[in-house]
């Protein structure tokens, strides 16, 4: 009974308090900058020293209340740091951030009903992360954003940094991790950080490494335009690079290349095995033993020339491969698969072959259309 009378109680209270704020609830405060902390850092945004904030200023600066994990309103503040919000649902946390100037606080609770609360900011209870950004070279790295975050992945603040590559980030909460770019790279630091701190961050020259190479036959035969995929050791491609006329690639990476893998329009794949991770020079080579070539001369039923039209071919292991007809009608195939169909023609009208073809052929052909 007496259970039974306690959860009685309970609904009761739940059920008052819903019907109390059916209309919502009004949170007010004021923005106590004791020490000109938040002052200081907006200066660059045209916030003035006389402790009033003019339209550049507020709109630096964004206040926002959680019910939870959800973000209810947010809104900016008067010129003289005050900020009003009208809710419905119970309010446990304000946070105040200093968009670009690198400033986060937040003030915990579990607001009902009409209430005052005030930001205050002090240096006490407040910690500084203070580094540098450098690009891979070692020089810094001007005006990129640095962002911190939370050990639940929530980005509390960002900030930018000066033209000697230096940022600074001031929070009341534990900050777990900075991320920022450089150099087209994601740069992440882990922390935890809850005191004041510095931290650089960029890239390792020794982290970076190039793997270039040349793609060749075995007669020393250089490919162009051909694709050169890196994988990592569960096969994923990581990066890939065309060859160019002299065959020659480069792959520039932070990451272990496994394996590299190409292929050839004549039916062959390449693999060759690493791992590699430091500058290395690779050759891959295809093999022309087992080539063979299937050619020939399409022609019209008076005897011209067939003049661009297709010529197909299909194989073993499901190998394709099409081509079109010179002014002379002609065509020419490089492969290494066995052929067992043969097309010929134009869009509206085909001629198939059916054979066994795996040595050098020539086949030629008369359209009857």
């Amino acid at each position: 009974m007496k259970i039974v009378l306690g959860f009685l109680m309970i609904f009761i209270l739940i059920t008052s308090v819903v019907y109390a704020n059916a209309d919502g609830f009004e949170i007010k405060g004021k923005i106590i900058d004791k020490e000109k902390v938040l002052m200081k850092r907006l200066m660059d945004e045209g916030a003035t020293w006389d402790g009033k904030f003019d339209p550049v200023g507020r709109r630096g600066i964004q206040i926002r209340i959680f019910s939870g994990n959800k973000k209810i309103c947010e809104i900016n503040p008067d010129e003289n740091g005050a900020f009003c919000f009208k809710v419905k649902e119970p309010v446990t946390s304000i946070e105040l951030e200093a968009g670009g100037g690198g400033f986060y606080l937040r003030k915990m609770g579990n607001w009902i009903n009409d209430t005052t609360v005030d930001l205050v900011i002090s240096k006490e209870g407040m910690f500084t992360l203070q580094g540098y950004v450098k690009n891979l070279n070692g020089k810094p790295a001007s005006w990129v954003m640095v962002s911190a975050y939370d050990s639940k992945n929530r980005k509390l603040a960002y900030g930018y940094t000066y033209s000697k590559g230096d940022f600074e980030i001031c929070s009341n909460k534990e900050i777990a991790y900075l991320k920022t770019r450089s150099d087209k790279q994601d740069i992440t630091k882990k922390g935890p950080w809850r005191k004041n701190t510095k931290v650089d961050l960029g890239l390792e020259r020794s982290k970076m490494f190039t793997l270039s190479g040349i793609v060749k036959d075995s007669d020393g035969n250089p490919f162009k335009k051909i694709r050169v995929i890196s994988r990592d050791m569960k096969n994923k491609t990581l990066k890939t690079a065309m060859t160019d006329a002299e065959g020659k690639f480069s792959i520039k990476t932070d990451k272990e290349i496994s394996s590299l893998m190409v292929y050839r329009d004549t039916g062959q794949e390449l693999q060759k095995k690493g791992p590699w991770k430091n500058d290395s020079f690779v050759e891959l080579v295809f093999q022309n033993k087992g080539m063979y070539t299937l050619e020939g001369h399409v022609k019209m039923k008076d005897g011209s020339p067939a003049f661009r039209a297709s010529a197909s071919i299909a194989g073993e292991d499901y190998f394709k491969k099409s081509t079109k007809t010179d002014e002379h009608g002609y065509y020419k195939f490089e492969i290494i698969k066995k052929i067992e169909v043969i097309s010929f023609g134009y869009e509206k009208y085909q001629k198939y072959i059916e054979g066994n073809w795996g040595n050098n052929s020539v086949i030629d052909i008369v359209l009857d259309e």
